[in-house]
């Protein structure tokens, strides 16, 4: 059985593939995702959400009807995200400096260290690799896969 004060942070991957479950298909997936979201599990960073609203795809829809998730970085958050920004610069990107896009990245992992929850993404751990699954390993901050997500949680369809 799962625990449910088990917090679940989203970064944007596993909410792009969330468009590929169809909401009419898989009906008891979008039910328990909902149940989730009622019950507080599962938040987000409003940086993803800015991600996701620059896409032109279900994606940015699904963003816009789970809007509830997307919360603004706290005050602790903020402190973790110039604490990480200084230790790993290379996730920001230069496009995304001169472009003003979003960068989630260190606001999903201040977030994660913060509420210590655990972190959904599509990113996967490379050694000397500055990414998410890396620098959540640095602070010791629990990573899965949307595969490993659902199976936690025991969601069989």
């Amino acid at each position: 059985m799962v625990s449910d004060n088990i917090k679940y942070i989203f970064d944007s991957g596993p909410i792009i593939d969330f468009k590929h479950y169809y909401e009419d298909v898989f009906i008891s997936l979008w039910d328990r995702f909902e149940e989730l979201i009622e019950k507080g599990r599962v938040i987000s960073s409003i940086e993803v959400y800015r991600e996701l609203k620059q896409r032109d795809d279900d994606a940015a829809a699904i963003a816009n009807k789970y809007k509830i998730i997307f919360h603004k970085p706290i005050l602790q958050e903020q402190q973790y995200v110039q604490e990480i920004l200084a230790k790993h610069s290379e996730l920001i990107r230069f496009k995304n400096i001169v472009g003003g896009a979003p960068v989630a990245d260190p606001f999903i992992i201040a977030q994660a260290i913060v509420k210590k929850a655990t972190l959904v993404t599509t990113e996967k751990f490379k050694p000397n690799a500055h990414n998410v699954p890396n620098i959540c390993k640095e602070y010791g901050v629990n990573v899965l896969n949307l595969k490993d997500f659902f199976l936690l949680e025991n969601w069989k369809f």
